[in-house]
Formats: C-alpha cells, sequence, structure tokens
C-alpha cells in the first residue's frame, strides 16, 4: 500500500520524506541519535522515499566511484601507475639517499591534509555522504597528535612532531545542505640528530566547505563537497601553505544493516612559493560498523598525491578508530593512522568529541 505526500512522491505510509520534510501520517521523524538525518557516520542515519521509478543509474555511479578509489589504490600500491609509491620503511640503509625535501614534503602534506579530518565523522579522513538536516548544528573539536622520523643518511637523522586542535562548526542550511568551518590550532617541532631546529605554533589555515547531497536512495547517497581554504596560517612558520586553495570532492556511500561504506575523490588546487605541485589529488575509501547499540569500529585507507616535484611516492595511510555515543547529543571518539610509506606521516593519534544541537 502507497500514499502520496507530494506530487509524483510515492512511499510507504508513515516514511519520512526528505523532500517535503512530512510524512503521509502521523510519525516521528527517524533519527540516529542526536537526531541526524541519512547516513551513519557520527549519528547519521537514513530513512528514505522509496519511489516507483528505477535507479540503477545512481546505484552504478555509486559503485563506479568505490571501484575506481580501489583500482588507482591497488594499482598504486603494485606500482603499476606512480612506481615507487611504497618505498621501504626508513632504516639504517633503508632510508639511505632520502634527502630533507622528504621531511618537508612530510611537513606539507601534514598543513595540506590534517585539517581534512574534520571534513568527516572523526576521526575518520574519508567523508560520507550524510547532511544534518535544515536548521540542525554540530560543533566538532578533534585533535591529534603526530610523530615522523626519517634518516636522511648513515650520520643524519631527522625527526618532527606536532599536533592540532581544530574546532569544525557544522550548520544544515538544508536537508541536503551543509554549510562546515573549521578553525585549527597547530604546532610542530624538527630535531636533526636530537638537535633542535625549529618549533612554531599557532592558528593555521582555516577551511570553509559546503556539503550539498544530490542523490538518496534506499541506502546509496551522493554527494559534492567544494571548499575553499584561507591562508590564515603563518606560511614562514609552516604552519600555513601562504596561499588560498580549493578543493572539489566526490563522495559516495552505501549503508548495508550495521555496515556503512564511504568512497572519496578528490582535487585540489594549492598555489604556493615552494616551486610543489599546485594540482593535487586525493582518493579514500572508509568503513563502519555498529557493533552494539552506541559503539561503532572503523576503518580508512587512502592516498594522495605527493606535493613535491619529482618524488614520485605519494603519501599513503590506514586508520583505525572506534566511536562511542555517550548521549543522543555527544560522541567520544579515538583513533590511529598509521603512515603506509616514507612520505606519510609515521602515525598519528586521534581524539575528538561531538556536540549535536
Amino acid at each position: 500500500m502507497y500514499a502520496s505526500c507530494c506530487g509524483g512522491c510515492r512511499h510507504e505510509p508513515g516514511v519520512w520524506c526528505l523532500e517535503t520534510g512530512r510524512s503521509c501520517r502521523p510519525a516521528t521523524r527517524p533519527s540516529s541519535p542526536g537526531g541526524r538525518p541519512f547516513l551513519s557516520t557520527g549519528y547519521r542515519a537514513a530513512q528514505f522515499c522509496r519511489k516507483d521509478m528505477s535507479n540503477n543509474l545512481f546505484k552504478e555511479a555509486c559503485m563506479s566511484l568505490i571501484h575506481a578509489v580501489l583500482v588507482v589504490f591497488i594499482l598504486t600500491v603494485n606500482g603499476l601507475i606512480f612506481p615507487g609509491f611504497l618505498s621501504r620503511r626508513a632504516g639504517v640503509g633503508a632510508g639511505c639517499g632520502v634527502k630533507k625535501p622528504l621531511l618537508l614534503a612530510v611537513i606539507s602534506v601534514c598543513v595540506l591534509f590534517a585539517s581534512t579530518t574534520a571534513w568527516a565523522g572523526h576521526p575518520l579522513v574519508t567523508d560520507d555522504a550524510g547532511t544534518l538536516g535544515r536548521g540542525k548544528a554540530q560543533v566538532e573539536i578533534g585533535s591529534q597528535l603526530w610523530y615522523h622520523k626519517n634518516v636522511a643518511d648513515a650520520v643524519t637523522t631527522d625527526k618532527s612532531e606536532g599536533g592540532e586542535i581544530a574546532a569544525s562548526v557544522s550548520v544544515g542550511l538544508h536537508d541536503r545542505v551543509d554549510l562546515v568551518m573549521a578553525v585549527p590550532y597547530v604546532w610542530q617541532s624538527v630535531e636533526t640528530n636530537d638537535a633542535l631546529v625549529s618549533r612554531e605554533s599557532g592558528i593555521g589555515d582555516i577551511n570553509l566547505d559546503v556539503k550539498w547531497r544530490f542523490f538518496e536512495q534506499e541506502g546509496w547517497g551522493l554527494a559534492l563537497k567544494p571548499g575553499i581554504t584561507f591562508p590564515t596560517g603563518n606560511e614562514d612558520k609552516g604552519l600555513g601553505d601562504g596561499r588560498t586553495s580549493y578543493r572539489l570532492f566526490l563522495i559516495g556511500s552505501r549503508e548495508l544493516g550495521p555496515v556503512a561504506l564511504h568512497a572519496n575523490l578528490g582535487y585540489l588546487r594549492t598555489s604556493n612559493n615552494e616551486g610543489n605541485h599546485q594540482d593535487l589529488w586525493h582518493a579514500s575509501l572508509a568503513a563502519e560498523y555498529e557493533v552494539v547499540k552506541d559503539w561503532k569500529l572503523m576503518a580508512d585507507i587512502g592516498v594522495s598525491r605527493n606535493p613535491t616535484p619529482g618524488d614520485d611516492t605519494h603519501p599513503a595511510y590506514a586508520l583505525g578508530g572506534v566511536a562511542y555515543a555517550v548521549t543522543e547529543k555527544i560522541r567520544l571518539d579515538g583513533g590511529v593512522k598509521f603512515g603506509l610509506n616514507k612520505a606519510e606521516t609515521d602515525i598519528t593519534y586521534l581524539f575528538g568529541i561531538t556536540f549535536l544541537f
């Protein structure tokens, strides 16, 4: 039995219609803890209008996105499209010949991509296609501590460590559109042979993003996320990129009961004074599994283009995490991110707390 609450939209009675904001009979709007509609990252749950039209094209688009990310990652790991991608872990001999530009590349990657962890449901780097819903708001405080070691030659060892605390505020402008702003505070230090070279801290580059969920159907979701980074961080201190940068991400998500899968493909345009690549890309996959009520396990894997010219070792990472819903409005999370090669930070510890309003 079907009923209609809007022109051409037919669904089962009582199902909440995301297009009209009402159901065909009195019903409580389905939501996850905190009332966040759609997908399961954090508090994101889904209920969709069951339309009679065929959606095979959109499902194929979602699968194509996920397959594309998998193909890029697998080919890269096997050295078929980016030779030298998985260089050996540094040690005496293994890291010989890897000069200081590699350390600078690692710091550059941290500056460029560190605050992107605020894009997704913390601690994930990969974003999901979910939106908050009109009038909803979210405040996320995410922190990370990272460490990297590079054996430049037989007698030179470079070490860098640092961290970030980022405040991210998201507002639901529409059921399908979110506005997200993230302000990070960054600190970092560099040592050579245990001698301090530099230690800096301050406000990093501020990020502003808009997420538009343009499709959802039966657990599938697609979204576009354009964004801009403002050069508010001090470039001379290594706290910012020094130029305004732009990005566009295509996001795909799929829910399968207690499991949610997400895939991202992104393009970043950045200008800088260091002669680095201006056109960067990012590809990643993530999965979430609700083990028991209020507890989720998370996994994330991804690769980005190395901004250093002539370096074909592209930063790749793997991440594992957990999230716990303390109440319907508060969530705690933590995770560990590992570098899969020397272009990526060796290890990063992530902690966060999220509030829903």
